[in-house]
């Protein structure tokens, strides 16, 4: 994305997938409205950070997102999903992915061998 330093991370577990989206900015308080600042200063307030794995086939589930700053900018977004998610299960047959969260939010378009080599990842996650 045009120098954009966002990125997406899925990384398997045991139990879980770790989902990462790396330089979130923008971000928003949902229960106050107010901004979450991007810079080095800044401090996420309690209950702020919130994330959810999106597809077109389903509405987004926010949970709670362990936040920390981002060494370039804007903050880093972490959730914990079981491997039997069906927002994951949904990334295999989906048009478009993303990461949605109160601030900045990008699609990531899936075509065949997208999700083919997600569907690679999730059988060898289950294994």
């Amino acid at each position: 994305n045009a120098g954009d330093p966002v990125s997406y991370k899925f990384e398997c577990t045991p139990n879980d997938v770790i989902v990462t989206e790396t330089g979130v900015t923008k971000l928003m308080d949902l229960k106050t409205g107010q901004p979450i600042g991007d810079d080095s200063s800044a401090v996420m307030t309690a209950g702020a950070a919130m994330m959810a794995l999106a597809t077109d086939k389903g509405d987004p589930q926010l949970v709670p997102a362990e936040a920390v700053k981002n060494a370039a900018s804007g903050w880093d977004l972490t959730i914990r999903l079981p491997k039997n998610d069906r927002q994951l299960k949904a990334v295999g047959k989906a048009k478009m992915m993303s990461l949605f969260t109160s601030g900045y939010t990008m699609a990531v378009m899936m075509d065949g061998p997208a999700r083919a080599r997600w569907n690679d990842f999730m059988r060898r996650c289950q294994a």
